[in-house]
């Protein structure tokens, strides 16, 4: 999953909260936010940039779309949570904060070990730590699957 993991790098090498990130988190795995009622869904997204100007994302070839479509997961613990609980229903998500940095794991809490971890995420920002941790543990469930 190609998306996946080139979405993961960006956030890893992230220095907080982005609302371009959140867009493109979005794209990747809730895409069904760029959908626009009465509209043929566009798959695969057009490529975008993030105005902060306007704060907006700018698609190449001409259109725009506010980012207030697009949950704050890089900047919102609530937001981080929610994107997890969406995309990976019943698992279970712990956190530890220290020495300036968060660890978050995430697991299925279905599978009898107890200390498999599926998905892990290190970040200075806590919600960036959470949703690496989210994406890891879908990717991992994405390879397992097939």
């Amino acid at each position: 999953m190609t998306d996946l993991t080139s979405l993961i790098e960006k956030l890893e090498k992230a220095e907080g909260a982005s609302r371009g990130l959140d867009a493109e988190i979005s794209a990747v795995v809730e895409p069904h936010l760029f959908d626009a009622p009465g509209f043929t869904p566009i798959r695969p997204i057009p490529n975008f940039r993030y105005d902060s100007g306007e704060n907006v994302i700018r698609f190449e070839g001409g259109g725009l779309m506010d980012v207030h479509f697009f949950p704050p997961a890089t900047s919102s613990i609530d937001a981080a949570v929610s994107l997890a609980e969406r995309l990976l229903p019943g698992w279970m998500r712990s956190m530890l904060t220290g020495l300036g940095k968060t660890s978050a794991y995430v697991r299925d809490k279905s599978i009898l070990a107890p200390d498999k971890i599926e998905g892990e995420g290190y970040h200075a920002t806590p919600a960036i730590a959470l949703v690496l941790a989210t994406l890891r543990a879908l990717q991992q469930k994405d390879s397992s699957n097939g």
